[in-house]
């Protein structure tokens, strides 16, 4: 059973939580429902089993988005969910930068939930099986090298929509571009410009699931500057067009 929390500043949206949705049935169970960002920031640092938050982007004298930007230095591992009536790009941008699991827009449907928590239960499941199966089935990382690696991350995770790139990587972490991509390659089995690509299109379908964000904003949103270039490395991790992603696997409509 995972624990999570859900913060909003609307008694409807803590009542509608605490009532309507069966978390259990999801494998879920509700640590606690807070009123204001701080004293949730406040319970979730002496409560380090907690695995997700679901938090309200409106919140009095701190944002959702604030929130997630302070639960982040703290915790990078916990899902983030904003939940948000707010259409703005920006408040969608910001989310995407504090790694934010999943961006759903007021009125919640009942079937949005449902979707999330199914969501939710197989991406921490899934890490709960890495972490059963450790380190020996993936490279071998000594504390300095696992350290770097988790810089260089952190670093793309970051500026994924800039124009990032192995030089100004490797000018951030004080390395020779060209060691900087073996070393990469070699503790991670993955390309630098793969992983970029990877967060990227991670990135981008997380967008999508926004029917407000048209595909053209997306593409800048996630650092593409070209539209082709953009739908070319997203066909090629996905095997189709983001706006065939939009509809076929999200369930979204066409542009208008």
């Amino acid at each position: 059973m995972y624990s999570f929390l859900f913060v909003d500043d609307e008694n409807l949206m803590r009542e509608f939580f605490a009532e309507v949705v069966d978390f259990k049935e999801y494998g879920f169970e509700l640590a606690g429902m807070f009123a204001t960002a701080e004293s949730a920031l406040s319970f979730l640092a002496g409560h380090p089993e907690i695995k997700a938050v679901i938090t309200d982007i409106k919140m009095g004298s701190m944002s959702g988005i604030d929130f997630c930007e302070k639960v982040r230095e703290f915790n990078q591992d916990i899902l983030l969910v904003v939940l948000s009536g707010y259409k703005e790009f920006e408040y969608a941008q910001r989310a995407l930068r504090c790694n934010v699991f999943d961006y759903l827009l007021k009125p919640t449907l009942y079937e949005d939930i449902d979707m999330l928590f199914k969501r939710m239960k197989k991406q921490l499941d899934a890490k709960e099986e890495l972490k059963k199966e450790g380190p020996s089935d993936g490279p071998v990382l000594d504390y300095q090298y696992e350290s770097m690696i988790g810089r260089i991350k952190k670093y793309i995770d970051e500026n994924y929509d800039k124009d990032i790139s192995l030089d100004s990587v490797a000018q951030y972490v004080a390395m020779n571009p060209s060691y900087l991509s073996r070393f990469f390659k070699q503790h991670t089995k993955c390309n630098f410009l793969d992983y970029v690509s990877r967060v990227r299109v991670d990135k981008a379908i997380a967008c999508l699931a926004d029917p407000t964000i048209r595909v053209g904003e997306i593409c800048e949103l996630v650092g593409y500057r070209t539209p082709q270039h953009f739908y070319k490395i997203f066909k090629q991790y996905t095997g189709c067009t983001p706006s065939e992603y939009r509809i076929n696997v999200l369930g979204g409509t066409e542009e208008p």
